[in-house]
């Protein structure tokens, strides 16, 4: 189950997700997969924040770049999941950034990885990040 608040449109190669309030995804029962093999993914939370919890499997592909921008606070909850990336991963937080996770998250990055919050970054549990 995957619930949504905002909007999200499709442009030929590339997803874009642009919300203007308060952004969520709810993963609850199952697992969760997001794949994009045809381009950049690009998530920007403009005016809310952005809140992703799974207590299933957590997995997000792309073969090319990964670009999440919040201008408030980004709290992500995962139970187990990976994340992979086949280009650079930028994460940029105005505010404060939170990543933990109870179970298993790896991270595999082919290009660079790069993680910036202005406010306090918190990163916690069993986390691997690879480059």
């Amino acid at each position: 189950l995957r619930s949504l608040v905002g909007s999200e449109m499709c442009i030929r190669d590339s997803s874009i997700l642009v919300a203007k309030g308060d952004t969520s995804w709810t993963s609850t029962a199952g697992n969760h997969t997001e794949t994009f093999t045809a381009g950049n993914v690009t998530k920007t939370m403009s005016a809310g924040n952005l809140t992703q919890t799974v207590t299933g499997n957590y997995t997000r592909a792309t073969t090319k770049d990964l670009t999440e921008t919040a201008t408030k606070s980004y709290t992500l909850a995962y139970m187990d999941g990976k994340t992979t990336a086949g280009g650079n991963q930028v994460t940029d937080v105005t505010g404060n950034l939170t990543q933990t996770t109870k179970g298993n998250l790896s991270h595999i990055i082919t290009g660079m990885a790069t993680i910036r919050a202005s406010g306090n970054m918190t990163i916690g549990g069993a986390m691997i990040y690879l480059n």
